[in-house]
């Protein structure tokens, strides 16, 4: 039973295949499903040995893939069994195209030679054929022979948009070729207004200008159109991904992956859009199959590295980040990849490796001002207040400061003994956040420190300013009960040095009430009956 089921699955699957035509072949080709396409034109090869366009295109499939000795077999077959037939001239072009790609030009020369021979001047297609192969070949590239070739296919046949798809995508080759690229992506549309492929062209056309709301709307008419028409899906992730919308790019790529076969470079993309949308889970799993195809491959190792940074998950990305270290090409480190080690070393505490890491993020994306608050994280947590405060300071000479950043550099000051400093620092905080008790307090204890003897009173009115806030409400005195009897207890000090007998002695009995325990307070009250 087993057995029967298996074949009748497969001839339901050879049913389903034998229904398909050259048209389909050369849509899958389109869309990038390079197997599926071998599989519909050796069908059609076994129905119909004699078809020399089907051997065309069988040839173009195994060339897709790099499969060029089985590419150029089918070209040769197309040629020995179709002597007679026309459109034997399109393998002639495909052996073509394998000449260049060996740099054999005068040998790919012959070949297009008998290619137009044989057409006579009658199929366009032999033409683009010839064109495609002097633009795409990754021997010798003739891009102004191609073009010649294609504008005579357009003499032939000015109505057929294939002619014009082609001429564009020869263009898109060129630096500037932009413009003339959309001309004819345009003109192809006009013709066929049905033709997914031209507006998924033209999308990405926008995309590559940076231009990414005009590459969707194409992109969506293409899929309007034919929403198999695979090569959008993934268009449309790149055009988000220029929006930094990386939750819909992940899922247009997404799409994309389900639907096209799966390349290394389309994985590897796709995890990129996990890892920016913080889909660390999906980012680790989908990396984990790529490495499985290529272990070789260190930017996924990069990828994984970051994600378990991300989680939390320190030693393994550590180890990650180490194995990225050791396979990458030192001309293609990253900013982020020293980041991202030095952060995972300081969370594995070896802090000394970490700094060094972190700062030649620095030295390489001076933009990277943030690292600064890690580096000096580190050295404030080892009561390095000094070597703190210098990291703040280059922090917030590179970026607009808030209240919270000159908060973190008047911390390290003070505890570094640099009262002055440390005052500047707080009195930044009290101008950008005025309700906020907490910059009032911290000045009070810098200018106290400033004025041990209380010749000045210096920091009187910022603990009087932080009493004022931090007793407004019932919750604000829960929050600073330990802070206000600090306050307090300067203030009743600062009178009492004043022999203001009826300010110390209410400062001193506030004290009392946050703090009935208090023996200081208490024994100054007891003292002044």
């Amino acid at each position: 039973m087993k057995t029967k089921a298996i074949s009748l699955i497969f001839s339901a699957f050879t049913l389903s295949l034998s229904a398909q035509t050259l048209e389909d072949g050369i849509k899958a080709l389109d869309c990038e499903q390079y197997s599926y396409a071998q599989r519909i034109f050796s069908l059609l090869h076994s129905t119909n040995p004699l078809d020399a366009e089907v051997l065309y295109y069988k040839g173009m499939a195994f060339y897709a893939t790099g499969m060029k000795d089985s590419a150029k077999a089918c070209f040769e077959q197309g040629i020995v069994l179709n002597n007679n037939n026309s459109k034997v001239a399109y393998n002639y072009t495909g052996l073509g195209r394998v000449m260049l790609d060996e740099k054999n030009t005068a040998e790919a020369k012959k070949n297009f030679d008998k290619a137009f021979s044989l057409t006579s001047s009658k199929d366009p297609k032999v033409y683009m054929f010839a064109g495609e192969a002097y633009a795409f070949t990754t021997g010798s590239k003739d891009l102004p022979q191609a073009i010649n070739l294609l504008s005579t296919a357009i003499s032939i046949d000015k109505k057929n948009p294939n002619l014009y798809m082609s001429l564009g995508d020869i263009y898109t080759g060129q630096y500037d070729g932009g413009g003339k690229a959309m001309s004819n992506y345009e003109m192809a549309s006009e013709i066929n207004s049905a033709n997914p492929k031209a507006f998924c062209r033209i999308g990405q056309l926008y995309i590559k200008a940076k231009n990414p709301s005009e590459a969707l709307d194409a992109l969506r008419k293409s899929l309007a159109l034919d929403s198999t028409w695979i090569p959008a899906y993934r268009e449309m992730g790149e055009a988000y991904f220029q929006m930094h919308r990386y939750e819909e790019a992940k899922e247009a790529y997404k799409k994309y992956i389900s639907k096209a076969e799966l390349k290394i470079s389309a994985l590897s993309r796709y995890a990129s859009f996990q890892f920016l949308s913080k889909d660390y889970k999906g980012t680790i799993a989908t990396v984990s199959q790529v490495t499985k195809m290529d272990s070789s491959n260190a930017v996924m190792n990069r990828l994984i590295g970051y994600s378990y940074y991300e989680q939390g998950k320190f030693q393994e990305g550590l180890a990650e980040m180490k194995r990225f270290f050791s396979k990458a090409d030192t001309s293609k480190i990253l900013s982020g990849d020293y980041e991202y080690y030095g952060k995972l070393l300081l969370k594995t505490n070896n802090d000394s490796m970490g700094i060094f890491f972190l700062r030649k993020a620095i030295d390489m994306d001076s933009s990277k001002a943030e690292l600064h608050s890690d580096i000096a994280q580190s050295y404030y947590q080892k009561k390095r207040y000094r070597e703190a405060a210098s990291e703040y300071e280059a922090r917030n000479e590179r970026i607009t400061p808030k209240a919270q950043d000159y908060f973190l550099l008047g911390k390290a000051w003070y505890y570094a003994q640099e009262y002055l400093k440390a005052d500047t620092a707080f009195s930044k905080v009290i101008e950008l956040q005025p309700a906020a008790a907490i910059g009032y307090l911290w000045r009070g204890r810098s200018s106290s420190l400033l004025d041990p003897e209380m010749k000045s009173g210096q920091a009187k009115p910022y603990y009087e300013k932080f009493a004022e806030i931090a007793s407004a409400d019932s919750a604000s005195v829960l929050k600073y009960r330990k802070d206000l009897v600090e306050a307090y207890s300067y203030l009743g000090n600062y009178y009492l040095q004043k022999d203001d007998k009826q300010n110390t002695l209410l400062y001193y009995r506030k004290v009392v009430e946050m703090d009935p325990e208090n023996k200081d307070a208490r024994k100054v009250i007891e003292g002044m009956k």
